[in-house]
């Protein structure tokens, strides 16, 4: 799509006003030891865990969890990989959802839209230019979310293979469809944050952040609880769960697109000025 490549000048001046913003803006030195400390070993166990559900491996029984408690690996083992995706998820969320507000709060401040559309820039050009550059700023953390999750996701096929169905390890499809679909829902994720972020400057309320962010956490809540009731409809097999987990992905594609849309029509409605901006 040329509104998404690199011939939209918004997007470019956004995507290098984005990473300014994140080089100068990050925590000093020592949270950033603290957060690599924190999420260094979560990612390698993730890879490792990968390596053995896809291989059919268990070395040193750091699969076996049929006993949850303080003296097993690995059960301690996933507790901290759920509790480090979870983290990551919040803050990552959070900082999309604070650069794509900032991106359009700025044109508000510097009273700089009508300069936007002197370079014949239509409104789906600017918010989805906008929207593009938050998500590229933001890559590389959305790829450590994809790596804990996918490291979730293949710690609790082996689960369910051995201790559910009493196979040896997970089928090698499935498998393989179960990641594919943790790498569409945080993408899809990740654009949601930012669309959302990108709405609350058009509204000219100061609260609105906290109610996109509840709107945020809305929609976190009502896919899995759409995904659990399909799945649950149809038989509860792994297939059908597959099936209920992709008419969430559809479902959340379909929240993405239509907050976009809402974006760019507050866009032309306001022209990214508030009611009560002089």
């Amino acid at each position: 799509m040329a509104i998404l490549s690199q011939q939209n000048p918004v997007l470019r001046a956004e995507l290098k006003h984005q990473q300014y913003v994140m080089n100068n803006s990050r925590s000093g030195p020592l949270w950033i030891g603290i957060a690599l400390v924190m999420l260094v070993p979560a990612m390698l166990y993730s890879l490792v865990l990968l390596y053995f559900a896809l291989t059919g491996l268990n070395p040193l029984g750091l699969l076996d969890i049929r006993t949850f408690g303080p003296g097993n690996g690995a059960s301690n083992m996933a507790l901290y990989l759920i509790v480090m995706n979870f983290a990551m998820y919040v803050v990552v969320s959070l900082i999309t959802m604070g650069l794509a507000s900032g991106s359009i709060t700025r044109e508000q401040q510097n009273h700089t839209w009508e300069s936007l559309l002197l370079t014949s820039m239509n409104a789906r050009q600017i918010v989805w230019g906008k929207w593009w550059a938050t998500l590229r700023a933001l890559w590389g953390d959305q790829i450590m979310i994809m790596l804990l999750r996918a490291g979730l996701v293949a710690f609790a096929a082996v689960q369910v293979t051995r201790f559910v169905h009493g196979g040896q390890h997970p089928d090698l499809l499935y498998l393989l469809l179960s990641l594919a679909l943790v790498v569409a829902y945080t993408a899809v994720e990740a654009g949601f944050s930012a669309a959302v972020g990108l709405i609350t400057p058009f509204i000219g309320w100061d609260g609105m952040f906290i109610a996109a962010l509840m709107v945020r956490v809305l929609a976190v809540v009502v896919v899995p609880m759409v995904i659990v009731i399909l799945s649950t409809m149809l038989a509860d097999t792994v297939g059908g769960v597959l099936i209920a987990a992709l008419a969430g992905l559809i479902l959340s594609g379909l929240l993405l697109l239509a907050t976009l849309h809402t974006a760019e029509w507050m866009a032309v409605r306001q022209q990214a000025l508030r009611p009560d901006s002089p």
